[in-house]
């Protein structure tokens, strides 16, 4: 059950612009010699993502399975309430400098 849940939390984090798919791939490489390692630390340990940004993305995830277990399709989009703050994305590329990757524009229904 973990991998689908590891594959979804990368999906998120791509899909709302905060690593790109270099990085994605880079910490999925960063996971598979280490077992125990969970894709959101090695994001953490490779510097893409701050641990709270995880933290906000596996909160999202895990209201995508309670809407998947009801049988409700759900976005991959985050959508704070306007009374909460966003720790927003900083998607780099190796160079260091903001990554110009953006969101795919629509909605993406997760099943």
């Amino acid at each position: 059950m973990s991998q689908p849940q590891t594959t979804l939390l990368g999906r998120i984090a791509l899909h709302n612009n905060y690593i790109t798919e270099e990085q994605l791939g880079r910490s999925s490489a960063e996971i598979a010699p280490n077992p125990g390692l969970r894709i959101g630390q090695a994001m953490v340990k490779l510097g893409y993502l701050r641990e709270s940004q995880v933290q906000q993305l596996l909160r999202f995830q895990n209201e995508i399975n309670e809407s998947i277990a009801k049988g409700q399709p759900h976005t991959l989009t985050i959508r704070a309430p306007a009374h909460q703050a966003m720790d927003r994305p900083r998607a780099t590329v190796a160079s260091g400098r903001p990554s110009s990757h953006r969101p795919p524009t629509g909605s993406v229904l997760v099943p």
